[in-house]
């Protein structure tokens, strides 16, 4: 049986009255005086139960888990090693014998490459898994690069180092042969090199248990931005305790250092190898040039979503937390799944979300893939299109649901599964969601202002030591309303122990929701950073009921965008057509919960 397009496991686990409006709640009537006080409202269309006296949320139902695999292809071994004596040549001009490729089993042949829309010869860069060919990248003229399509990122020359203790990594084939050629066959190199703004490390993903043996993990990386930038990231992801990088001088790479100094200095060189600084002492050799840099430049604007006007007013950078609050049903959770999805989108960041209010997860899941694609794919149609087949694989590569199925969302117990997230799949954005609904053990029983401040301690920690951005949900306290009857907008000093949360805060951000104008409503609460965001500002947002979308409002219209955001860049989506603002108001934020004290 399916419902809203998922499978059910249990059908009305509750055992509710079929089709009753209201009923008893199963979590606090048997507790209250009250015991047949019917304070569950149900909607059985979306299979949810909202208790009106302890504010839970309840799925009337629950789902079967989706495991999905995915599906590589691999190409087929031809075992033809000779090479042509222009190939050869090639080679020996970058110093790398016949007798190495030969080992290293390269090959070449005619291939169809896009760069020049049709067949040239390639030479054929082979990779392994325990001597099963898994990939090939080609390399034709003029620098022209593929991998073999549809199948799985690895390291090049995994097999090498399987039993071994170290590791060189390199940021391209031929440098990796470079090593092998002066004796360090301890070599391995990425697969798709890197860029200066988007480090895609899926290979390392697949294929991280080569590494939990290394006691040494060495650098030798492009000497250039995009190089420093892969450096980073690989040091963060293995830990700087145990990596180490090698000093190619004034030279980009190895091979051309092979090339400049010869084998023997190459080979001193590798056993020369550099621990990184010393952390937590800023020293000018460390930080000299970013000190020059802004001198002249000024500090860089920090990380966007892509929405204007709000990149105006607000930007972040990682190794900190940000805090967004507002009231329940006012938008925290649409404006904060836009945010995730365009960070993800835009700068590759994975997400992990630890968020005890949505159960099941699918719920989430369905939200996100909602906004990447456009629209609700929902009824049979929709889930056999090829765009929400595409964004289930894009959700399980990208978004990682922290999901403890005994309940118990502790901060410490939460922090240590992101840490994992880290090392395994790289994420650089957590979720909390809510604050009072994922506890800090060790402080409970502490007054809130000192409660709050060891929690937000703990996350100001953890961010910088991981160079992540953590995103924190905190509910206000029982808001006040104006004359209308229209709530107030929320401050930090609304939130339980909201002193603490704007003194300690480097970012927050208010949602709230404007009824007479049918808006939603973003206010900078705090930026600690100039150059980062302006206090105090506020943009005003259409909420997109076809996608849940925030949509930018222009000479009063709103522009409203449906298109599918996998399908295009990020940064240059395109505005297809316009919805209407029927069901405004329900629309959003349907899972949010009024705040309940933890203690």
């Amino acid at each position: 049986m399916k419902i809203n397009g998922f499978d059910v496991e249990k059908y009305n686990q509750y055992d509710i009255k079929k089709d009753a409006k209201t009923s008893i709640c199963p979590l606090c009537s048997a507790n209250r005086k009250k015991k047949t006080e019917k304070c569950l409202m149900i909607d059985w269309d979306r299979a949810l139960a909202t208790c009106q006296h302890c504010g839970e949320i309840l799925q009337i139902h629950t789902y079967k888990k989706r495991e999905t695999e995915k599906q590589y292809s691999k190409p087929t071994w031809k075992n033809n090693t000779h090479l042509s004596d222009k190939t050869v040549e090639y080679f020996e001009g970058r110093k790398i014998s016949q007798q190495v490729l030969k080992n290293m089993k390269l090959t070449e042949g005619r291939e169809w490459m896009p760069q020049f829309k049709k067949e040239v010869n390639t030479m054929q860069f082979n990779y392994f898994i325990n001597h099963e060919l898994i990939n090939v990248k080609y390399r034709g003229p003029k620098k022209s690069f593929k991998l073999h399509k549809d199948s799985e990122l690895i390291f090049y020359n995994l097999d090498a180092i399987k039993n071994e203790t170290e590791v060189y990594i390199y940021e391209g084939e031929i440098d990796c042969l470079s090593s092998i050629q002066v004796g360090e066959n301890r070599a391995i190199s990425v697969p798709n090199g890197a860029t200066e703004k988007r480090i895609n490390l899926e290979y390392l993903d697949n294929c991280f248990q080569f590494f939990e043996n290394k006691e040494k993990i060495i650098m030798c990386l492009d000497n250039d931005i995009p190089g420093k930038n892969l450096q980073k990231e690989l040091v963060r992801r293995f830990g700087v305790e145990k990596c180490y990088y090698v000093d190619f001088e004034d030279c980009n790479d190895a091979n051309e250092y092979h090339v400049k100094y010869g084998g023997e200095r190459l080979k001193k060189a590798l056993e020369n190898i550099i621990r990184f600084p010393i952390t937590d002492i800023a020293t000018m050799q460390d930080d000299g040039h970013l000190l020059d840099d802004y001198l002249i430049n000024g500090l860089p604007k920090g990380f966007e979503i892509g929405l204007n006007p709000w990149d105006d007013i607000f930007t972040v950078e990682t190794g900190k937390f940000m805090v967004i609050t507002g009231i329940p049903t006012h938008g925290k959770t649409t404006a904060l799944d836009h945010f995730i999805v365009r960070w993800n989108l835009m700068y590759d960041w994975k997400i992990a979300i630890a968020s005890p209010e949505y159960d099941p997860k699918i719920i989430h899941k369905e939200r996100l893939i909602t906004k990447l694609i456009g629209f609700e794919p929902k009824g049979k149609k929709n889930v056999n299109s090829d765009a929400y087949k595409q964004a289930k694989q894009y959700i399980d590569d990208n978004y990682f649901m922290i999901d403890f199925k005994d309940g118990r969302y502790e901060l410490e117990r939460t922090l240590k599964k992101a840490k994992e997230l880290i090392v395994r799949k790289g994420i650089k954005v957590i979720v909390l969601d809510p604050f009072n609904k994922i506890r800090l053990k060790k402080s409970i029983g502490k007054g809130w202002n000192d409660y709050a401040s060891d929690y937000l301690n703990e996350l100001e920690v953890f961010a910088k030591a991981n160079d992540v951005l953590i995103v924190l949900v905190a509910h206000p306290v029982k808001m006040q309303k104006d004359v209308l009857g229209n709530h107030l907008m929320p401050t930090f000093y609304d939130v339980k122990g909201g002193g603490e949360f704007y003194d300690m805060s480097p970012f927050g951000i208010v949602v709230h929701r404007d009824k007479e104008k049918k808006v939603i409503i973003m206010k900078v609460l705090k930026c600690k950073y100039q150059h980062l965001g302006t206090n105090g500002e506020e943009v005003e947002f259409k909420y997109n009921i076809n996608n849940g979308r925030l949509s930018e409002i222009k000479y009063e219209e709103a522009i409203y965008d449906n298109s599918n955001w996998l399908n295009s860049d990020p940064k240059e989506q395109k505005v297809q057509f316009e919805n209407t603002e029927e069901n405004f108001y329900e629309s959003v934020d349907d899972f949010e919960e009024v705040e309940n004290i933890p203690f």
